[in-house]
């Protein structure tokens, strides 16, 4: 359990009101295609003086957009805190096990970010690092390791993950990412949210 706050004296405030309040969450790796559902459940109660995390940027969910996210306001100078309610970084294109790059024809070249052609370039040195490839196929600019015709860019979920976790590497002073977390409620004043309660089902 946790709280994230940029202001530490709000912060403690909140939590005690927060005391005694029951939460039920279901957790996503939980869920099986046969199973009961109340197996899927997480029930706790908010403790009076949750873990403290302070932290100038609070980015919940660590798919693609909120790691961009988190990568950018890193390299902004900001310090960040990064949960992510599953195991994997990457949501789609790793956990969610979607990897093909949904692309235009035009992303060789033009259409993506910084940090997004690094990632996509990051995938095919993946590749041309760890597998044995014919020396056609790790001569080309454009190489495509899964050869789908879906997308321009196809790989294993590992090999996204792989990718990730090194381009989070240098960041790892300025991002505190929190694996099995889920952020569950919000302190909100005057329409700016001031805090934030979060649940980490499996303890570092």
């Amino acid at each position: 359990m946790a709280r994230y706050s940029p202001t530490f004296f709000y912060f403690v405030l909140t939590a005690l009101t927060a005391s005694a309040q029951t939460v039920q969450l279901v957790d996503v790796e939980a869920v099986r295609v046969n199973g009961e559902p109340s197996s899927f459940l997480r029930t706790f109660t908010v403790p009076a003086q949750p873990r403290e995390i302070h932290c100038d940027i609070l980015v919940a969910g660590a798919g693609a957009g909120g790691f961009a996210a988190a990568l950018r306001a890193a390299d902004r100078g900001h310090t960040v805190c990064l949960t992510e309610e599953t195991d994997w970084i990457g949501g789609q294109i790793t956990a969610g096990g979607v990897s093909a790059l949904d692309e235009n024809r035009y992303i060789e070249f033009a259409g993506g970010t910084r940090s997004y052609y690094a990632m996509r370039e990051g995938i095919r040195s993946y590749y041309r690092e760890n597998y044995l490839l014919t020396p056609e196929a790790r001569a080309r600019e454009d190489l495509n390791p899964g050869a789908c015709y879906v997308s321009p860019l196809c790989f294993e979920p590992k090999a996204g993950l792989a990718v990730l976790d090194r381009m989070l590497a240098p960041h790892r002073d300025k991002i505190q990412l929190l694996l099995r977390t889920v952020v569950f409620s919000l302190d909100v004043e005057e329409g700016r949210i001031q805090s934030a309660l979060a649940y980490q089902f499996e303890e570092d």
